[in-house]
């Protein structure tokens, strides 16, 4: 689990960079959230968990968009790493989900605005459940939202 500590610290350690570069104090960061004070010192500096609905809520209290802090975060790489099996088996199972026109899901995506995340949860529950009834799945109940 130090990998996910390690990972942890430094999403802390860049939200507390961009709260200082955007002059922005803890104080204010909790009030706009409506946390006690003391918080998101706590939040920054380890003493409590970092829950990750109180750090996408920091974000958006400094007016960040979610996909702006992740970005940040984890700026392009000149060498990317290989694309993980989950991946790979992900991105299979969402380019059968979207319209062929020749281009990645991203693009698609992108090219569809807004995103109807419900019409991709329910062929996403489809899929699942053909590999249910077919033993290649997970299992009923083990997903969730």
């Amino acid at each position: 689990m130090s990998q996910e500590k390690d990972e942890v610290r430094r999403l802390l350690d860049a939200l507390h960079t961009l709260l200082r570069m955007l002059a922005v104090s803890n104080r204010e960061v909790e009030r706009r959230l409506g946390l006690q004070h003391g918080t998101i010192s706590r939040l920054l500096n380890g003493t409590i968990e970092a829950k990750l609905e109180v750090v996408l809520g920091v974000a958006r209290a400094l007016g960040l968009e979610y996909e702006e802090l992740f970005a940040f975060l984890y700026p392009a790489r000149p060498a990317p790493r290989p694309e993980s099996d989950a991946a790979r088996r992900i991105r299979s199972m969402l380019e059968d989900l979207m319209p062929h026109g020749g281009g990645s899901v991203a693009a698609t995506v992108a090219a569809r605005s807004p995103v109807d995340y419900q019409e991709i949860k329910r062929a996403v529950r489809a899929v699942l459940q053909e590999g249910t009834a077919t033993g290649d799945g997970p299992k009923a109940g083990n997903g969730g939202e």
